[in-house]
């Protein structure tokens, strides 16, 4: 049989009598240890009963505690317990009021050591526990100080993360007017960043311009601003923030707009208000710049994939751009470095080389989108103390594409800095050509990127090869910019070599699949019609140009001198298309005429019998016979030509020839000649496509270019 008083074994039946050993003795029934006995013991051992009131009140919060299953969870149940909790109430009232002088504060300061001590990274957890009647502001500045404020546990608080997004940026934005117990008055709107009473941030402007301690509504705006720092760091660091238009921002902006509206209204009054006003918004604006420096600076980019690192990537980019904006143009390029090295000191090397490959690789996917205007953002890198690192991230982005997206990427235009980083740009480009898997079919798109770029020795043989594979692909309607191309190559061919310029036109001529006059032999013009060839220049025109090159650029003693060149130019001219059509009527290299027999058209140069005539009537409307060589080549083709009608027409261009070769001819007759001979070389391009001639209208045209070559 049991005792009837086993349940009363380990307690005893009478109270202390000493207030300390009833203390005590009630923590030992409770079962209270550890730091929370320590805590309690140090605050209250002496005093419990003022703060209690009864041994059954006490009784009541150690019992509350005691059903708690965790050490913090009892610590929260003490405190949020009746006698405690209305004390802290009231203690907390009277510190964001200022009624403290010569109070005793043992229940708040007994609050802190819990605060501290059990809850040191999860402050929101303990508020939630206890609901005191304060803002969330409040209650951390009496328990763990002002300074808490910019502690990382703030913000990485789990308690206050599992609330979601939308409720943890509004209880941490209600944190920000917490400071106002530093002031005279309590702000009316603690759900706001800012009071809204403006002279609160035009007195942080006027400290900005007068130097001196700041007021104290001043102080308070620089201390809003390390709190919005410490949390757009930390939310930045933890992963939680990406986005300058998410989060802190976005109730940012608002208070900012409303800010800046109210600053514009007050700019119509006298100068010196408006000088502080725009003071202010300045202020404002580097506010905002600098939080987004601040979470560019510290966003975590462990998990961010390639679209996340270019977002990071352009947000500092905007950073820069940002603080250049309003500067004169003379002073960017200076600033803009300023800036750049200022960031990248603050960067993690890491960091560092990601912004600069991210920039690379944005260079790479402009150029290759063929919107240029829109590299302005990389110019700071050109000249930057990085930029040798920065260019080796390119040139590794550049090796990466395939010859043919690289070559689109090295033919645009750039802007840089100086003469150096254009040598270096276009010694990529001159590399490229030399890459063992360079295709040749894309030699002339390589060579026209080149042509203003490279030195013309570099260049010359290059195009020279491109119009020859050009001249192959002329049939292909298919490649919508082989007319630019032969446009580039000629031009700046006929400027280099005015003779191969020559010799290639009468070529692409010759293998044009398209007339380049219509059935009177009348050129089409670009002007009236969108069957002209762009490349094709007359012989007239080159003749022209050419002389005008060379005339322009050689001074003459009298007008008998300069007439006495310009008709030297327009013979060497003339020789040099004769030199072409008898190159063109010869046989094939290797080939050899069988003996007492005609030669097949597939030995002779020119195999089509219809071009072998007008090469002929070309001869015999220029007249000239340089050195024998023409009356050699007509005759022989007079003699062996395996076509009659081309023989016939060799035995007139042979009469021809032999009977001006002595003749002395102007200007003029060069002209003329010139104008004919193409008149017979359209005739032969139309008759060679099986397309209609129509002979009055022929002869109608070739009077009306002689009469005024």
């Amino acid at each position: 049989m049991c005792r009837i008083d086993a349940g009363f074994g380990k307690y005893d039946l009478d109270e202390k009598a000493a207030p300390s050993e009833r203390f005590i003795q009630a923590l030992d029934e409770y079962e209270i240890a550890g730091q929370l006995r320590s805590l309690l013991t140090n605050h209250f051992a002496t005093t419990w009963q003022y703060v209690f009131s009864s041994a059954n009140r006490l009784e009541e919060a150690l019992d509350l505690a005691r059903s708690q299953a965790t050490t913090e969870d009892q610590a929260a149940a003490v405190i949020s317990s009746g006698p405690l909790a209305g004390r802290l109430r009231e203690q907390l009232c009277a510190l964001i009021h200022k009624y403290v002088t010569g109070r005793t504060l043992e229940t708040l300061e007994f609050a802190k050591d819990v605060a501290q001590t059990f809850f040191p990274h999860s402050p929101y957890k303990l508020f939630k526990k206890l609901k005191p009647c304060s803002q969330y502001g409040w209650f951390i500045t009496a328990l763990y100080g002002n300074e808490y404020f910019l502690h990382s546990a703030v913000f990485d608080d789990p308690a206050l993360i599992a609330e979601g997004e939308r409720e943890r940026v509004q209880v941490l934005w209600s944190c920000l007017p917490a400071w106002s117990h530093d002031e005279q008055q309590i702000p009316t709107e603690l759900g706001s960043i800012f009071s809204p009473d403006t002279k609160a941030l035009l007195s942080v402007a006027s400290t900005q311009r007068h130097a001196g301690p700041p007021t104290p509504a001043a102080h308070q705006w620089l201390q809003r601003v390390r709190f919005l720092e410490a949390w757009v760091k930390s939310d930045a660091a933890a992963g939680r923030l990406h986005n300058p238009d998410k989060g802190v921002f976005h109730n940012l902006d608002t208070e900012l707009e409303s800010l800046r509206s109210d600053l514009k209204a007050l700019r119509s009054g006298d100068s010196d208000v408006k000088a502080l006003c725009e003071s202010a918004t300045n202020w404002l604006n580097n506010l905002e710049r600098q939080l987004k420096e601040t979470l560019a600076i510290h966003m975590d980019l462990t998990n961010a994939d390639e679209e996340q690192l270019a977002d990071w990537a352009k947000q500092l980019d905007n950073c820069v751009s940002g603080r250049i904006t309003q500067l004169p143009s003379g002073e960017e390029d200076v600033a803009e470095q300023q800036h750049l090295r200022r960031l990248l000191s603050m960067l993690s090397s890491d960091k560092a080389e990601a912004w600069a490959k991210q920039s690379a690789s944005h260079v790479i996917a402009t150029l290759q989108s063929g919107q240029n205007s829109s590299l302005k953002s990389s110019r700071k890198w050109w000249a930057s103390d990085y930029s040798a690192r920065w260019k080796a991230k390119l040139e590794a982005e550049i090796h990466a594409l395939g010859v043919k997206d690289a070559l689109a990427v090295l033919s645009c235009w750039l802007w840089l800095p100086n003469e150096a980083a254009y040598r270096w740009w276009n010694s990529l480009l001159e590399k490229l050509i030399h890459d063992s898997e360079f295709p040749l079919a894309l030699t002339p798109q390589w060579t026209v990127a080149a042509i203003d770029r490279l030195d013309d020795e570099v260049v010359l043989p290059y195009i020279d090869k491109s119009l020859g594979l050009l001249r192959g692909r002329l049939s292909n309607a298919a490649e919508p910019d082989l007319n630019n191309q032969l446009v580039a190559l000629l031009s700046r061919l006929s400027h280099l070599d005015p003779r191969k310029a020559l010799r290639h036109r009468l070529m692409l001529m010759r293998s044009s699949y398209v007339p380049f006059a219509d059935k009177s032999l009348s050129r089409f013009s670009s002007l009236y019609s969108d069957k002209a060839v762009s490349w094709y220049s007359p012989l007239s025109e080159q003749a022209r140009n050419l002389c005008a090159k060379k005339l322009n650029g050689t001074p003459y003693v009298d007008r008998q001198e300069c007439e006495a060149a310009e008709q030297a130019i327009y013979q060497s001219f003339a020789l040099d298309l004769i030199d072409f059509c008898l190159s063109r009527l010869r046989l094939r290299k290797g080939e050899k005429k069988p003996e007492d027999e005609r030669y097949a058209d597939g030995q002779v140069t020119e195999q089509s019998a219809i071009w072998r005539q007008g090469y002929l009537k070309a001869l015999l409307e220029i007249g000239l016979d340089p050195n024998g060589k023409a009356h050699k080549t007509v005759f022989f083709t007079r003699q062996f030509d395996p076509d009659e009608s081309v023989r016939d027409v060799a035995k007139e261009a042979y009469r021809a020839v032999r009977r001006e070769t002595k003749s002395k001819k102007s200007v003029q007759d060069f002209k003329r000649g010139l104008i004919a001979a193409e008149w017979w070389l359209l005739m032969s391009q139309r008759r060679a496509l099986d397309l209609p001639i129509d002979p009055e209208g022929a002869l109608k045209t070739r009077r009306n270019m002689m009469r005024n070559p």
